[in-house]
């Protein structure tokens, strides 16, 4: 607890730096953030990424987006107590759109169902929990330039700068591809984009033309149209597909358990380590 605390506040203290940095002069330059941005070319050239692409990637890019450092340092999923969590994304309203969505866009939830195995009710869930169905999409100050965004988190947040590089080198191949202008490579604060929420790097290892695979062709990438729904199930499909999780397999995306309540020798509940609830408090529920 005491670490998840000091990590909450070193965050928000980096954004609080951040935005200070800039904040009477939205125009003013980070001198910091332009070098690191400059010495990161050499990494990016070393990944393919030609001068022009990475110009065209970060022109008019100055200062860190303090927004991503405050979302990082908060998230939901990490704050909420489950059911909370689960409530506010599983309600009638999720299950009614979800019911409309379903209904839209049969042909082409039909069509991959039937190509990757991927029961179609799964995509629907992960495109609720992801997007509200693309509604976020529509918002604006949920948006984020996915190169800023990545290159803030790298510049300025050592537990994700790691990943934040290899993300930027994706989402620069993504532009570099020609089929997406810089105007529409935007996400979440951490790169995750369209209505499913891919990651830059993910996004490249699945991404399908959707539309043309629900008439029957296969593997054709197509980021130009990332926001429409139908290239974002197709990704989608193809990530569980590809790790075994379809209808045909014994590898469930979830699973119904029923864990026996264990207890200390005082006589109060405790918690059993990871190996000891496998091997005799957890228990599946339903047929095997």
């Amino acid at each position: 607890m005491m670490r998840n605390r000091r990590t909450f506040f070193r965050h928000i203290a980096a954004a609080l730096v951040v935005a200070a940095a800039f904040g009477s002069s939205p125009a003013r330059a980070d001198q910091g953030f332009q070098n690191w941005i400059n010495n990161f070319y050499a990494t990016a050239a070393k990944n393919g990424i030609s001068q022009a692409t990475y110009r065209k990637a970060f022109a008019g890019v100055k200062t860190p987006d303090p927004a991503v450092l405050e979302k990082a340092a908060y998230q939901p999923e990490f704050k909420h107590k489950i059911w909370e969590y689960v409530d506010a994304r599983v309600n009638p309203y999720t299950k009614r759109i979800g019911q409309e969505m379903a209904a839209k866009h049969a042909r082409t939830l039909n069509a991959l169902e039937r190509h990757y195995g991927v029961d179609k009710s799964i995509l629907l869930a992960i495109w609720s929990m992801e997007s509200n169905y693309g509604a976020i999409l529509q918002k604006d100050d949920r948006l984020h330039y996915v190169p800023r965004a990545l290159a803030t988190l790298a510049y300025a947040d050592s537990r994700r700068s790691k990943f934040a590089k290899t993300q930027l080198i994706a989402a620069l191949k993504i532009l570099q591809s020609g089929d997406i202008t810089p105007r529409e490579l935007t996400g979440s604060w951490a790169g995750a984009m369209g209505h499913t929420q891919f990651i830059p790097t993910s996004y490249l290892l699945y991404a399908v033309d959707a539309e043309a695979t629900a008439i029957g062709i296969s593997g054709i990438r197509c980021p130009t149209r990332l926001q429409r729904p139908p290239i974002s199930c197709g990704r989608t499909a193809g990530d569980p597909a590809k790790h075994g999780v379809t209808r045909s397999s014994r590898r469930p995306m979830g699973q119904n358990i029923r864990a026996r309540r264990r207890r200390s020798v005082s006589g109060r509940p405790s918690a059993s380590p990871a190996r000891a609830a496998r091997a005799s408090a957890i228990r599946r529920c339903g047929p095997n």
